[in-house]
């Protein structure tokens, strides 16, 4: 969890969350919001 997190990370910093990318690493929008929503929650 916490290393696709970090890849996630990565990605939106690299081109900020470009759908395009999200898209080819076999990630949806849906997924990634999810993701970033725990993650973000637990991180408080």
């Amino acid at each position: 969890m916490r290393e696709r997190w970090m890849e996630i990370q990565t990605l939106r910093k690299q081109d900020h969350g470009s759908r395009e990318t999200i898209r080819q690493k076999g990630l949806s929008r849906f997924t990634v919001h999810k993701y970033l929503r725990m993650d973000e929650c637990n991180l408080l």
